[in-house]
């Protein structure tokens, strides 16, 4: 099994999930959309998007944002990709390795239809 560590775009709280290195990054959406229930749960696995990146976390900086835009190396996962062709048999430690993009609000991503009512 391969320890991944994902951050969502703009927060600075890791957090790890577990795949097969033969799983699919398509395998490692629907792990990251059950990880983060119930956050995620009116968001279909298959319109998140991943980005794969090294970002090296000191024991000094576990609270820093981390954004996409900071990263304009990061490489776009595609679904059909397996996780040991992306991330190789055992990636690095202490380090962020996926940005989690959630669906821009206009998508059709099964959002809520959250009223505020005053």
């Amino acid at each position: 099994m391969t320890k991944l560590f994902c951050i969502l775009d703009g927060h600075s709280t890791p957090f790890s999930v577990v795949v097969s290195p033969d799983d699919t990054v398509d395998d490692l959406k629907k792990a990251i959309k059950k990880e983060k229930e119930p956050e995620f749960d009116y968001i279909p696995a298959d319109k998140l998007n991943l980005w794969h990146v090294s970002i090296v976390i000191g024991d000094d900086e576990d609270e820093k944002t981390i954004t996409l835009s900071e990263h304009p190396d990061a490489k776009k996962l595609h679904a059909t990709s397996e996780i040991s062709e992306v991330f190789g048999s055992a990636p690095a430690k202490k380090t962020i390795h996926v940005i989690v993009q959630r669906p821009s609000q206009g998508s059709s991503a099964g959002t809520s239809s959250q009223v505020n009512s005053k």
